[in-house]
């Protein structure tokens, strides 16, 4: 199964990275990711971003009763 590349608004990107970030104790800041990372913003990008701080990060197919089991 192919997993899509889903279209995800700046501040959820935004959002999800810093909380990533703070969780971990990475230091995080917002405009030198949105300099690197210009939109549109997808679910790739969220993956590359996350992989440029530092983050191992990957795509997994999964229905809503695998997610109890991540």
């Amino acid at each position: 199964m192919v997993v899509e590349d889903l279209p995800l608004r700046q501040d959820a990107v935004l959002w999800a990275l810093g909380s990533l970030c703070q969780l971990n104790r990475v230091p995080f800041d917002q405009t030198l990711v949105l300099q690197h990372f210009p939109p549109p913003y997808t679910t790739l990008t969220l993956q590359h971003a996350a992989a440029a701080l530092g983050f191992k990060v990957g795509t997994r197919v999964a229905g809503g009763a695998d997610v109890c089991h991540l």
